[in-house]
């Protein structure tokens, strides 16, 4: 691993690190995009889908938004611009050090600016893997639907100029009101790279629910949802590479068994998320143009 350090266009340095592929054939380029109030190491979980995904051939990219880890900024100066400015930086970093496939990898909040920027990438983007993904700002935090959004966004706090969120992260006011604006379902929706999404349906942050809108399954029709049955396997992350794959004969995604996701009453990341979204990479890079979304669900 490397550390390097980019420059966002907006002039904010931003801190990150490279993963080499570490073997000769080299099989693509992953950008990871990590959630609020979190960095680039998300919990430890980007760390270890890095080092994974080097092993399998891949070029991984990790960095840290502005206002988060040890990048530059403050963290109620960061907006969701400021993010879609720090992605591009990325993108064009990585892609000078390494000019081949481009998937990228977004958890949480980092699904906001990575949608938003799917327009701009057009044919530079070969694969996409999201889990938990922030798809609507209205229903996750102006409009909380869950216990997290109405615990940290209410009007109290707003009228002093920022949100304390988890009592650790000031979110503030220009942010807020780019919630109101921004709507990356729609650029999802409209989305044709293939695409993976992961996410737990007893998420108390991001609603599931959203993820399932159907609108997306109008636009990309042959959306799997896999349920686990095995509630009281442990999370066996080879055993996951080994039973995603893509069936080449269709247009989507599969995943085949049942997935060993252990049972939550409050999901938001875990590392069964970082292992599917390790596979979903790979299987994305073998499917088909125009390849349908598969979402994975626990019960």
């Amino acid at each position: 691993m490397e550390q390097v350090e980019l420059t966002s266009i907006d002039g904010i340095r931003l801190d990150a690190a490279w993963h080499p592929a570490r073997v000769q054939e080299q099989r693509g380029l992953v950008i990871q995009c990590h959630g609020i109030n979190a960095n680039m190491t998300e919990g430890g979980m980007f760390v270890r889908l890095a080092d994974r995904l080097a092993d399998s051939g891949f070029n991984v990219l990790r960095f840290s938004f502005q206002g988060h880890g040890d990048s530059d900024g403050s963290q109620r100066g960061m907006t969701i611009a400021g993010e879609m400015l720090d992605l591009q930086a990325a993108i064009e970093y990585g892609t000078r050090r390494f000019p081949g496939t481009l998937a990228i990898v977004a958890s949480s909040f980092g699904a906001v600016s990575t949608a938003l920027t799917l327009p701009r990438l057009g044919d530079r983007l070969g694969r996409l893997a999201l889990w938990n993904p922030v798809l609507d700002l209205q229903r996750t935090f102006v409009h909380p639907e869950l216990p997290w959004g109405n615990e940290n966004f209410n009007v109290s706090q707003a009228a002093q100029g920022f949100l304390m969120l988890d009592d650790e992260f000031e979110v503030g006011r220009v942010q807020f009101e780019e919630f109101h604006h921004y709507k990356p379902l729609k650029y999802l929706t409209a989305n044709i790279v293939p695409t993976l999404v992961v996410h737990g349906d007893q998420d108390t942050a991001v609603s599931y629910e959203i993820t399932r809108d159907d609108r997306l399954t109008v636009a990309r029709p042959g959306r799997q949802t896999v349920d686990d049955h095995d509630k009281h396997r442990e999370v066996r992350t080879q055993a996951m590479y080994r039973r995603v794959h893509a069936n080449p004969g269709e247009q989507r995604l599969q995943i085949v068994h049942d997935l060993p996701l252990r049972p939550a009453t409050a999901v938001h990341h875990g590392p069964e998320y970082e292992a599917v979204a390790a596979a979903g990479v790979q299987v994305l890079e073998r499917a088909s143009p125009g390849a349908a979304p598969m979402w994975c669900r626990r019960r």
